[in-house]
């Protein structure tokens, strides 16, 4: 896997002449960072507070995507984008997650009970059920 990361990728857009540049001169520092296949592991575990109403939905929950959330309560619970709001909590979860906790949480298993719904996932669960990380390099 290294060694493919290693490859010339595909240029999806190109601006200035790096080589030109390169060929000048001056001083040039290389470094190489390697990130295995982790989970966030966040320092508290994740949790969100949902409620949906015939009309209306809100939640509640640490999220970097709340536009995210937005669209996967919506499809969820079968309402318009407009009709749901996301307030993102100041503290607490998401560190470096770009899901929200609702739509990690499958928005489709929270019913619609007319009454707000709390989700905390466990430590455990927080694991083994992450979205996690590919192997990245950087150079």
């Amino acid at each position: 896997m290294q060694e493919t990361a290693r490859k010339p990728g595909k240029v999806v857009r190109e601006n200035g002449n790096v080589t030109a540049e390169f060929a000048k001169g001056g001083k040039f520092i290389e470094a190489e960072y390697y990130a295995p296949m982790l989970a966030h592991a966040a320092m508290e575990p994740p949790a969100a507070l949902a409620v949906y109403r015939e009309w209306k939905s809100g939640a509640w929950a640490a999220t970097q995507n709340p536009q995210g959330a937005r669209d996967a309560i919506a499809q969820a619970v079968g309402l318009k984008k407009e009709d749901v709001t996301v307030n993102v909590t100041l503290l607490g979860g998401a560190f470096g997650r770009s899901r929200s906790q609702i739509s990690r949480s499958k928005p489709q298993c929270l019913e619609k009970t007319g009454k707000p719904v709390k989700v905390i996932w466990s430590r455990e669960d927080d694991i083994k059920f992450d979205v996690y990380h590919p192997s990245q390099r950087c150079t």
